[in-house]
């Protein structure tokens, strides 16, 4: 006779409740009066690049890849607080991340703080 063995499974415990690690901050090698308002202004922080815009009230972060087709939007034009994608023309509000061209696609944007001068921005 065989003998039969039992499969056991063992999941991951997830915790719902668990918070959310806090971003890091990484201070950027921009000085906030270097960002223009007509066009992105790119960098790092730590390793993820970023395109930096400024807005009437202050300076965003944004992942430097549309998220259609990766293209790089510090390339695109900027109006506002919209940007345009370079390769596909699909408009961004800054602002909020909303894709206005195909509502499904959103900018990743991150916290930027600006101290003594220069661009901080947290991932």
């Amino acid at each position: 006779m065989v003998e039969k063995k039992r499969l056991e499974i063992v999941l991951p415990d997830w915790d719902d409740d668990e918070e959310e690690k806090a971003p890091e901050w990484f201070k950027t090698t921009i000085k906030a009066s270097q960002v223009k308002s007509d066009r992105g202004t790119v960098t790092h922080a730590g390793f993820l690049k970023v395109a930096l815009f400024r807005l009437r009230d202050g300076i965003v972060a944004i992942k430097n890849a549309c998220p259609h087709a990766g293209a790089p939007l510090s390339g695109g034009s900027c109006r506002g607080e919209l940007v345009s994608c370079p390769r596909h023309g699909w408009a961004f509000n800054l602002r909020t991340g909303a894709c206005l061209t195909r509502p499904i696609f959103e900018l990743r944007r991150y916290p930027v703080k600006i101290k003594d001068g220069i661009v901080w921005v947290a991932v």
